[in-house]
């Protein structure tokens, strides 16, 4: 192996084991039986293998993750013979497997790993991959060695290499099911059909996933002891010419898996040892019982077998076995500190999360796991202090204890014991945003990982993946953990992932628990239907007394003890039937109130038409008549749509809307609501949506509804509403409230309604593979004191800072490398203390409070900008069509050679990527500026021309090689929805004679402020501003550092890559202060002195503009501290022109 890698083998190593008199050897002597070096690279100290032997290998990872963590750790401390970076192959006596280990070293002290097992006898595809990516070329550098590791070891491209391959499968899967099942009304909808495709994907997409789910199981060796169950079981089915997916797959699905071996039929039977799990997993769904019959007895769906076949695999034409079996699946579920390269059941998640075809428009965003660990432990912590007494510090060192027995030693009393550990088992987590699970499975993970502390800290030992770990899995997933999706596919993916997170530790096979009822496909923010409320619409206070009924309190207690049923049935015909009764019963709640709130309007109407009758009858005037009518016919839309609901409730619907919260979750509501509520809510604008569902969030949300708001304002808004005084709040969503008008409500109502304990800005960075602009706010539900502070941190800088002294470009994976140390980057560049009255509704600002004080003192003098000019800020020329109006120096001269009138129409042209700092760069374009002749200043000799035949006459007459010029482009410019009066105008504008004048220039999207002076006509496009009542000197003052930062830091929104958008109105609350005489003269001297050598007086200007506006020496070394952390944006110019 070590000449595979690239590494010169070691002759006759020595056994660092066997010495225990060095420390080494101490340290591993109950770890390993053996431990050698066996290969190096050339140059002393830069790479090295090393080979560890245990002595108990173990039948799963998890077995081996106390020993793993221990070798690494000691190989990275102790560094015994001197590497920087280091391999480990693990292995023991008799096992052909080796555990490839690579150590990552944490900026704060931390060790963590990533794991691959590889079998040496047939290593996979994946794994020849692996290898061959750590192979290292003589001469490399330290750099670039733990560079090509880490790249080989990366478990975001693993990832997205199984789902290239893995939506492939997906669409192969779903074209064959078409081409073989013509007409079938399921499997051949219509291309028209979007909700058929989707159940159609759906259907797909839950089988792969129970496959995928099985392939793990394999993995345990409950598939009849067979590690390859499925491909045998395949063979066989082949080899006597019958279908696989009929023949074999549905029938271990839903006549075995789902049912208890005592119970099984004949065929059941000879299908092998397979254990009985349950779980709602293998219960067919409501299109599955449509699809086959209650019984299976009509499968006569076609699914070829081609589709499976492992051995016609390949990447372009991928079969559902052979891609699984390219892959070596670990059963062991990875943390930030125990990653594995090969497939983990986190694969599932992402996996499943980027097939969901909504994913773009419904703005969801898988979240990297070091965020969802650090948003878990805060929320659970926090939670655990206030319900215990228990300190953070307590809380750390059983983390600790459960990792590592021997690194620390925790005392706790059996009063601290058992209140910790019924807190942790009584918890009630909800995220109505749930997806694939992240944040459940993530929750889980900390809980269990507490437990095993708590038991630990009593010399109770827990192995790690074992028997115990498994049953605590049950109880938490069973009690505690709750979530809401609109996809449906994603809430049974959730379900999936925590059904696997639970069987993958369990020692021997157990039903799995029915989770329908827990995780839920709903409308998480529609809870009443307009602005008609039901009985259980929140807030429930102000409105239960006036519609509460008693049987529909009755019809509530009977679906609870309904769902306590379902949640632990082992017979799966029972189940399916008592699922659909539950679905029922909440559906006739639901119908139940709508029907009476329809009663109500119809007497309303009758009531309507009889006024509006006798007003007739009476001769009412016109005017009373069409009021009465307007208010007939709102009730009349209002009955439509009620109709519309009460006829569109189905227990087949993909989800439920409306979701009553309190009686979905009744025995969480009866105890006031969820202790933590935590999510990554969707990234999409409310205007998206359905006009009824805008009057819902309205009605629901008043304090924090806009129009044009993003719905995570009203995920906020809900998770204040279900969660419980003193409840924890944990959000990762997009940072624009901070700033965007939308946000103000909610910039309100989170100050007013939590203690904010964290606010972490990640700006641009690429922590999604889609721009997202992440933040994560933590707090707890209680009224705040004035004087409670928060932990405020913008990561921004600080990891585009470590990107570049690490010479890797920025992206996804190098983004979430860094992010690996997040409590070691929040360590050292948080600002704690941030007092949160700071915290705005004009808007937040997280940075050191000292500037925040200084922006206030600065925003509070002078003269808004826009006050400053008079309203004159205008936006550039918007042709509709450049290729026409925009023309070159060769150009231009055609035309006026051709005919010396034209000059009168063309202008000098720039565009936003002309502008620099001080000065443009004129690529030598030119307006062709035609003004609308409808304008009222227009002065073209055509403006008074009635028809367009009169007007191109006047204008061919009057300019004839631009009119030659425009025709050339007629069919294009006629189109255009940017015209004027005739087609060869330019679009109404009332300003086209500011740009004449002196005047003021920026271009709305760069990194830094540039601002020039323009004197010379210029007209710009539409990424430029200008304005023509600031002086010269203004422009000393737009470009200076005080500007800058404050702009920057309060006002502008910010693009990829460093970015701002200096639009007009963040702009216009900025402050104008006049200078004296003198110093205006002075600074527009600069302004020239720098157009002519462009940043060669910022130093002057910048002193000049602080003392203009009173900044002291140390608020001006703060602005300079500011502006050093973004050394390390991009300098890359703006794309757009």
């Amino acid at each position: 192996m070590s000449e595979a890698l690239g590494l010169a083998p070691v002759a006759s190593p020595l056994d660092f084991a066997a010495d225990t008199s060095t420390e080494i050897g101490t340290r591993l002597a109950d770890v390993v039986t053996s431990l050698h070096r066996v290969g190096a690279l050339e140059q002393v100290g830069r790479a090295a293998l090393w080979v560890a032997t245990i002595p108990k290998w173990g039948d799963r990872p998890s077995a081996r993750e106390r020993a793993r963590r221990r070798i690494a750790k000691a190989l990275v401390e102790l560094a015994p013979a001197g590497d920087r970076n280091i391999l480990i192959a693990l292995t023991g006596e008799g096992v052909d497997d080796i555990e490839l280990v690579l150590p990552r070293q944490r900026t704060n002290g931390q060790l963590g790993t990533i794991r691959a097992i590889v079998a040496r006898s047939n290593p996979n595809r994946h794994h020849l991959e692996l290898l061959e990516g750590l192979e290292l070329s003589p001469g490399m550098g330290t750099a670039a060695i733990t560079r090509k590791w880490n790249d080989a070891f990366s478990v975001e491209r693993v990832t997205d290499a199984f789902y290239r391959e893995f939506r492939l499968l997906r669409d192969r899967f779903v074209a064959a099911l078409a081409e073989s099942n013509p007409g079938h009304p399921l499997l051949d909808p219509a291309e028209d059909d979007e909700a058929t495709q989707a159940e159609l994907r759906r259907f797909v997409t839950r089988n792969l996933g129970r496959v995928l789910f099985l392939w793990f199981i394999q993995a345990k060796g409950w598939l009849d002891a067979d590690a390859s169950y499925l491909v045998n079981l395949y063979g066989r089915t082949a080899s006597d010419h019958r279908n696989y997916f009929n023949d074999a797959l549905l029938p271990l699905f839903f006549n075995t898996l789902a049912v208890e071996p005592a119970r099984r039929t004949e065929k059941a039977q000879a299908l092998g040892d397979i254990p009985y799990l349950n779980g709602g997993l293998f219960v067919p769904t409501a299109v599955e019982d449509r699809l086959y019959g209650d019984g299976r007895e009509h499968i006569d769906i076609v699914v070829p077998n081609e589709l499976f076949d492992p051995r016609a695999h390949d990447g372009r034409a991928p079969t559902l076995l052979g891609l699984l079996s390219s892959y070596r699946f670990t059963t062991q579920e990875s943390t930030p500190d125990d990653l594995s390269v090969d497939p983990d059941p986190e694969l599932l998640g992402k996996v499943f999360e980027n097939l969901n075809e909504d994913r773009k428009k419904t703005g969801t965003f898988y979240t990297p796991r070091e965020i969802v660990r650090f948003m878990c432990r805060e929320a659970l912590d926090g939670y655990l202090v206030e319900r215990t007494e228990v300190s953070r510090e307590t809380l750390a060192r059983l983390r600790l204890e459960a990792i590592d027995p021997a690194a620390t030693d925790v005392y706790l009393t059996p009063k601290e014991r058992k209140r910790l550990e019924e807190a942790l088992l009584s918890v009630t987590v909800c995220d109505p945003a749930v997806g694939s699970g992240a944040f459940p499975v993530g929750m889980l993970q900390e809980i269990v990982q507490l437990l095993i502390g708590i038991e630990q800290s009593a010399d109770v030992k827990v192995q790690i993946g074992g028997q115990k770990v498994a049953e605590w899995k049950e109880a938490v997933i069973t009690n505690c953990l709750y979530g809401v999706d609109i996809n449906p596919e994603a809430v049974e993916i959730c379900q999936l992932r925590l059904w696997l997170s639970m069987v993958v530790d369990a020692e021997r096979p157990v039903p799995l628990p029915n989770l329908d009822f827990r995780f839920e496909a709903g409308d998480s923010l529609v809870d009443r239907i307009g602005d008609t409320r039901l009985r259980e619409t929140l807030p429930r206070s102000g409105h239960q007394d006036a519609m509460l009924f008693d049987d529909l309190a009755e019809a509530e207690r009977e679906l609870e003890a309904l769902r306590a049923e379902y949640a632990t049935l082992r017979d799966s015909v029972r189940a399916r039937e008592l699922r659909r009764e539950i679905k029922g019963k909440q559906l006739e709640l639901v119908a139940r109130q709508i029907s009476d709130q329809l009663a109500g309007v119809e007497r309303s109407l009758t009531d309507m038409k009889t006024r509006l009758d006798k007003l007739r009858r009476m001769g009412a005037s016109a005017r009373d008549l069409k009021r009465e009518e307007k208010a007939a016919a709102a009730f009349v839309e209002r009955h439509e749509h009620l109709r519309k609901v009460l006829d569109g409730l189905s227990p087949d619907a993909p989800y439920k809307k409306p979701f009553l919260w309190p009686v979905e979750f009744s025995e969480v509501f009866e105890q006031g609501g969820f202790d933590i509520v935590i999510a990554n809510p969707p990234y999409v604008r409310q205007e998206k949506l359905a006009a009824i569902d805008q009057e819902t969030y309205a009605l629901s949300f008043a304090e924090v509804h806009t129009g044009t708001a993003d719905l995570l304002v009203y995920f906020f808004a809900r998770a204040l509403q279900i969660l419980k005084d003193d409840g924890r709040l944990a959000f990762i969503t997009s940072n624009k409230f901070h700033r965007a008008a939308y946000g103000e409500g909610l910039r309100a109502l989170l100050p007013a309604d939590l203690q904010i304990e964290h606010a972490i800005d990640f700006g641009d960075l690429a922590v999604f593979a889609a721009i997202a602009y992440p933040s994560v706010l933590i707090g707890r539900k209680t009224a705040p004191d004035p004087a409670d502070t928060v932990s405020v941190a913008r990561l921004t800088h600080p990891v585009r800072q470590a990107l570049a002294e690490a010479g890797a470009s920025e992206n996804v994976s190098s983004v979430r490398e860094q992010l690996e140390n997040l409590d070691s980057l929040l360590e050292r560049n948080r600002i704690d203390g941030f007092p949160q009255a700071l915290l705005r509704k004009d808007g937040w600002v997280l940075e050191d409070p000292q500037l925040v004080r200084l922006f206030d003192r600065i925003m509070a003098i002078g003269t808004p900008l826009g006050e400053f000019v008079q309203g004159r800020m205008y936006r550039g020329v918007l042709t509709g069509f450049n290729e026409a109006f925009v023309i070159d120096q060769a150009k231009c001269a055609a035309l006026i050679a051709a005919d010396p009138e034209s000059i009168e129409l063309i202008k000098p042209w720039l565009r936003g990527r002309d502008i620099k700092r001080w000065k443009p760069e004129w690529a030598g374009l030119y307006l062709i500026a035609i003004q609308n002749s409808g304008d009222a200043d227009c002065a073209h000799p055509w403006k008074y021309a009635t028809t367009e035949k009169d007007a191109r006459a006047i204008f061919a007459d009057s300019f004839p090689a631009i009119h030659r010029h425009m025709t050339a482009y007629e069919d294009r410019l006629r189109p255009r929805a940017d015209q004027g009066r005739w087609w060869w105008e330019l679009r109404s504008c009332t300003y086209y004679r500011e740009f004449e004048q002196p005047k003021v220039v920026w271009a709305t999207i760069t990194p830094e402020p540039r601002f020039l002076w323009d004197e010379d006509g210029f007209y710009t496009n539409q990424k430029c501003y200008i304005a023509t009542g600031l002086p010269k000197w203004g422009v000393a003052v737009m470009n200076s550092s005080l500007m800058f930062v404050l702009a920057a830091a309060t006002r502008l929104s910010e693009k990829q890559g460093g970015f701002l958008e200096w639009e007009k109105s963040p702009m216009v609350p900025l402050p104008i202060v006049e200078p004296r005489p003198e110093t205006a003269a002075l600074l527009e001297n600069l302004v020239d002195a720098s157009a002519e050598s462009p940043g060669s007086q910022d130093d002057a200007i910048n002193d000049l503009v602080d003392d203009v506006y009173g900044v002291t020496a140390e608020e001006a070394a703060l602005l300079a501290d500011w502006r050093a952390q973004r050394a390390y944006l991009t300098n890359a110019e703006a794309e757009d022109d």
